[in-house]
C-alpha cells in the first residue's frame, strides 16, 4: 500500500537492491504517473494521469490483464489500496472504484450508461469538476478513509460504497490519513494536523503548524512525524497535540517522512534528503537530491530509496553514503516501492521502472 504500511513509515519488510545491477524491464504506459505503485501476489497496480490502472507482472512487466480506463478519462493521482481479495481507487474527481483481485470483476455491480456495461463507482462527497483527490486511501475493518479537495475527510463503507461518517475541516485535505491504535492521523491544508477516531469520526486532537500541509503522517513508537510548508518537520505525541520537536529545513515540505530504527528522513524544496533523530530531532546526516513534489523516501533492508530530477538514488541510511544511482529517460514523479528484489517506480513520461 501508500507508504508501506497503515502506519504510512515507507518502511518496507522485503529486501530491495543495494547494488545496481540491472533494468528488470520497463513499460510504457499512457499519462505522466503521480501515483505511487502498489504491489500484491506478484504484481505490480499502476496509475496514471490517463485514467488508466495497469496491472502488471513482478517479474517480467508484462500485462496480466486489460488496462482498465475510467469511463471519464478522468486522472488518477492518488495510489490504489489492496485489501482482502479486492483493489480499491478513486478518480481525480471523487468516484470511487472496487475490483476482485482474483476475477477482476467489479465489487459494486455493473449499470448500463448508453449501451456499455460498466463498473458501478462509489462516490466521495459529491464528485465535482472543480475537486480533485490526491489523497490515498485507507482501509481498516472494512471501512476507506480519504481526504478530499472539498476539506473533508470521508468514512466509505467498502461493501455498500456509502458514506459512515464525514469529519471537516477548513481547507483541502491533500495528505493521506494513517491509522494506528484506531486513530486516524492527516494533516490539512488548514496548517492543522488532527487526530480523529475510527470508529466514530469524533476529533480527538489538533495541532497547529505554520502552513498548509501535503505531507502524510508516518507513525511510529506512540509519535506522529509529518512536515508542513512552513519548512519544518514536527513530532506530535500521538496521545494529545503535544509537539515532541521541530526539525527546520530551508525551504517548504510537501512529501512525507519515513521512520526506520531511531531515524526519521525527509525530503526539502531545499533539495536535500534528510535523517533526523527520532528521539531528539538533531540532524544526523543530509545529502542533496532533487526529489519531485511528492517524492518521499522508501527503506528497506538498510536502504534508502528516492527519485530526484530523473535519477533513482539509494543511500545507506545510516550513514547517508551513496550506494547506487540509476539514470532514468525522464523525470520521476512517483515514490519508489520495494519487494521481490527490485524498486518499482513511476516517470512523467508515464513508464514503470523496475530496477535490481
Amino acid at each position: 500500500m501508500f507508504r508501506a504500511n497503515h502506519q504510512r513509515t515507507g518502511v518496507y519488510d522485503t529486501p530491495g537492491p543495494k547494488n545496481y545491477t540491472e533494468v528488470r524491464w520497463k513499460f510504457s504506459g499512457s499519462g505522466e504517473i503521480v501515483a505511487t505503485p502498489v504491489l500484491a501476489s506478484g504484481i505490480v497496480y499502476a496509475a496514471t494521469h490517463g485514467g488508466f490502472m495497469y496491472a502488471l507482472d513482478m517479474r517480467t512487466g508484462r500485462e496480466v490483464r486489460s488496462a482498465f480506463q475510467d469511463r471519464n478519462r478522468y486522472s488518477l493521482l492518488s495510489s490504489p489500496i489492496i485489501s482482502g481479495d479486492g483493489i480499491y481507487f478513486i478518480n481525480q474527481q471523487g468516484y470511487g472504484y472496487g475490483f476482485d483481485l482474483s476475477s477482476g470483476n467489479s465489487k459494486f455491480g455493473y449499470e448500463i450508461v448508453t449501451n456499455n456495461k460498466l463498473p458501478k463507482r462509489f462516490e466521495i462527497g459529491k464528485p465535482k469538476d472543480d475537486r480533485f483527490i490526491l489523497s490515498s486511501p485507507i482501509i481498516e475493518a472494512g471501512v476507506l478513509f480519504v481526504g478530499s479537495s472539498d476539506g473533508r475527510l470521508y468514512a466509505i463503507d467498502t461493501v455498500t460504497g456509502k458514506e459512515r461518517w464525514s469529519f471537516r475541516t477548513e481547507a483541502a485535505i491533500l495528505s493521506s490519513p494513517a491509522i494506528a491504535d484506531g486513530t486516524i492521523f492527516f494533516g490539512s491544508n488548514d496548517s492543522y494536523v488532527y487526530a480523529i477516531d475510527a470508529a466514530t469520526g469524533r476529533q480527538k486532537w489538533q495541532f497547529v503548524t505554520r502552513d498548509a500541509i501535503m505531507s502524510s503522517p508516518a507513525v511510529a513508537n506512540g509519535t506522529v512525524y509529518i512536515a508542513s510548508a512552513d519548512s519544518y518537520l514536527y513530532a506530535i505525541d500521538t496521545r494529545a497535540e503535544k509537539e515532541q520537536w521541530r526539525f527546520k529545513t530551508n525551504n517548504r515540505i510537501t512529501s512525507s517522512p519515513a521512520a526506520y530504527k531511531d531515524l526519521v528522513y525527509i525530503a526539502s524544496f531545499d533539495r536535500y534528503l534528510y535523517a533526523v533523530d527520532a528521539g531528539t530531532g538533531k540532524e544526523r546526516w543530509k545529502v542533496p537530491v532533487h526529489a519531485c513534489v511528492l517524492c518521499s523516501p522508501a527503506i528497506s533492508d538498510g536502504v534508502v530509496y528516492i527519485g530526484g530530477g530523473n535519477i533513482l538514488f539509494a543511500f545507506d541510511a545510516a550513514t547517508g553514503d551513496q550506494k547506487w544511482k540509476f539514470v532514468a529517460t525522464s523525470v520521476i514523479s512517483s515514490s519508489a516501492v520495494v519487494a521481490d528484489g527490485a524498486v518499482f517506480f513511476g516517470t512523467e513520461d508515464g513508464t514503470v521502472y523496475a530496477i535490481q
